[in-house]
């Protein structure tokens, strides 16, 4: 039922903590240092899923990757997280600055999956902006890439896991 969904969902940010600490513990052990801004991101996207929106305004302050120096595919997780947060703050112009940046930058690279992934955000974007057009046609983009790439539960899962946000 919906009720259930709804409660697997909730507290998803403490469920989440045992298992960031422990990556975060072993990524301190190996001097992997990099990975760092995933595992941010990470936390912050479980406190989106959560609603906590103090959480994601502090990362987005402090933690988040600043679009205006270099975009790196190793932080593509990160970038990705930060439009969703950009989403849940209600800042869709910079959502929408960011995931057309993104979409440049993986078509260039051939990320399909990433790719997707940022159309299907772009839908989102359109249909809060009330552009229902635009919606359907980046919706229509993403599911043929994931037609293409084999991604389709890949794609139902984030169309559900979007359904509260439409």
């Amino acid at each position: 039922s919906r009720r259930q969904r709804q409660m697997c969902i909730r507290d998803r940010a403490g469920t989440a903590k045992p298992l960031v600490e422990k990556i975060r513990n072993r990524i301190h052990e190996t001097g992997w240092e990099e990975l760092t801004s995933s595992l941010n991101a990470l936390e912050c996207l479980a406190a989106c899923y959560d609603g906590q929106q103090e959480t994601i305004i502090e990362w987005l302050e402090n933690d988040a990757p600043d679009e205006n120096g270099d975009i790196y595919m190793m932080d593509m997780f990160a970038w990705l997280v930060k439009v969703r947060c950009y989403l849940q703050t209600g800042k869709h112009m910079a959502a929408y600055v960011l995931v057309r940046q993104l979409i440049t930058l993986l078509e260039q690279g051939k990320r399909p999956m990433d790719l997707c992934e940022c159309h299907m955000l772009l839908a989102i974007i359109y249909q809060k902006a009330g552009d229902t057009g635009r919606m359907c046609e980046e919706l229509e983009t993403a599911l043929a890439l994931a037609k293409r790439y084999r991604y389709i539960p890949v794609s139902y899962t984030h169309l559900r896991a979007h359904e509260t946000s439409l």
